[in-house]
């Protein structure tokens, strides 16, 4: 439950901008509205460092961009998207160290280009995709606390989704985002995916990332509470659409590098309106 709303092939955060939209509308109005300024909010702290300026000229962006956010934390501002942004915050009670986190995180892929661990890559996950995730949930109708561990693990889930999908759109910048143990674990050189070709174990590799990108799904499903089911439809939808996009890389031999693979529109809109239709016949 994220941003990577920039198209680029950027490393982003995730979902992307289409499956965010299509959840858009199976909400009231006010909360379609409402989470629509949470995605320009996230579209805009992307975009700051989505671009061909230099790394020093985009982390002052973003420390810019910090500073005009603590003014309307403050209700200081008269920035119109931070001042419809604050007056969100404050009717659904959604705590802004969560955008905070976002830009710590954004600000991650200008100054890091490696991760050793699975442990360093879950805290860049957790900045990118599991603080959008828990923006969202006052707007969607949280009323179980745990579902907090919904949105944690759904984060981590569609951003490890997005890191498998997006090996050779990262490689291309300079950037791997799988864990350097993982590449020493099956034997996948970094020279290799830098250049664009495939190592020799690279299917086992992605496997392995594809198994633990399953778990969180599955972690993720075991939080969701029976009473937030039906008002966490719009998740749901993100979450088909990446569960999705994780089967379709798996059933191409994790052929990544032959460019991002993704669901068409068609099939994510079917996939919107079958979880819409779900959550009309659940019990709220």
């Amino acid at each position: 439950m994220g941003p990577d709303m920039s198209g680029t092939g950027r490393r982003g955060s995730a979902p992307s901008g289409s499956s965010f939209q299509f959840s858009f509308w199976l909400l009231p109005a006010e909360r379609r509205q409402a989470l629509r300024t949470v995605y320009d909010f996230c579209r805009a702290t992307d975009d700051i460092v989505d671009n061909h300026a230099s790394p020093e000229e985009k982390l002052g962006g973003l420390e810019k961009w910090k500073r005009d956010l603590e003014l309307a934390e403050d209700h200081r501002s008269d920035h119109p998207l931070l001042s419809r942004l604050a007056a969100v915050s404050d009717r659904y009670a959604i705590p802004f160290g969560l955008y905070f986190d976002l830009i710590r995180g954004v600000g991650m892929d200008v100054t890091t280009t490696r991760y050793r661990t699975f442990g360093e890559l879950s805290v860049y996950c957790a900045l990118v995709a599991s603080s959008v995730g828990s923006m969202c949930l006052g707007i969607f109708g949280r009323r179980n606390e745990r579902t907090e561990e919904y949105a944690r693990h759904l984060g981590l889930a569609l951003q490890l989704t997005n890191t498998i999908r997006d090996v050779a759109a990262d490689a291309a910048f300079g950037r791997i985002y799988l864990p350097q143990e993982d590449l020493v674990r099956f034997g996948c050189p970094e020279g290799e995916i830098l250049a664009l070709t495939r190592p020799a174990r690279f299917g086992e590799l992605m496997e392995f990332e594809a198994s633990r990108a399953a778990r969180y799904y599955a972690a993720a499903d075991s939080a969701l509470r029976p009473e937030d089911n039906a008002d966490m439809a719009p998740a749901r939808v993100m979450a088909g659409i990446y569960r999705g996009t994780l089967r379709k890389i798996a059933r191409s031999g994790y052929d990544v590098f032959g460019g991002p693979i993704r669901l068409s529109r068609p099939v994510q809109l079917f996939i919107a309106l079958r979880q819409g239709l779900a959550g009309a016949l659940l019990p709220r």
